[in-house]
């Protein structure tokens, strides 16, 4: 028993440094959260790079021409002018009786012809369609002009177009 008592303050002092050294190590632990884990490493970026448009599009000088000449008579309502560069079918499906009633449509609806930004074109055979967005004074949308060219040489005449 004697033994017990010597070893007793040795026991204690030993008990107590134990927790003191636990308790040091636990002490950002209690009462908190836990750490979050840490973040996943991030997948490596890839540079996607894109073809800039060739600065010319073929035929466009004469197609922005053509489409002038048709917004331009229809400003001034003259067919002659509106119709000069159409082919025989687009003239046979766009005639000068129904041109007026066209012009008078298209100025109560969407207003005077303001502005546009070329899209871009397509070829399609002997055909080249250029689109653009276009701005009228009265519709507060865009609107898409699609024009349809063919031929060549100084000798284009439009086949098709839609405003829209």
């Amino acid at each position: 028993m004697s033994k017990l008592r010597h070893s007793s303050p040795a026991l204690a002092a030993a008990a107590l440094l134990m927790a003191a050294c636990s308790c040091s190590t636990l002490k950002g632990w209690i009462g908190t959260e836990p750490p979050p884990p840490p973040e996943p490493p991030k997948p490596a970026t890839t540079m996607v790079q894109f073809t800039p448009l060739p600065p010319r599009t073929p035929g466009l000088e004469q197609a922005d021409k053509l489409l002038d000449n048709i917004l331009e008579g229809v400003k001034l309502k003259e067919y002659k002018r509106y119709s000069r560069n159409f082919s025989d079918s687009l003239k046979l499906a766009s005639p000068e009786s129904t041109f007026q009633e066209e012009c008078i449509r298209r100025a109560e609806t969407d207003g005077d012809y303001v502005s546009r930004q070329f899209l871009g074109s397509l070829n399609k055979g002997a055909r080249r369609h250029y689109m653009w967005k276009a701005r009228f004074s009265k519709n507060g949308d865009d609107l898409l002009i699609r024009m349809v060219v063919e031929g060549g040489d100084g000798n284009e005449r439009v086949a098709s177009l839609n405003i829209r």
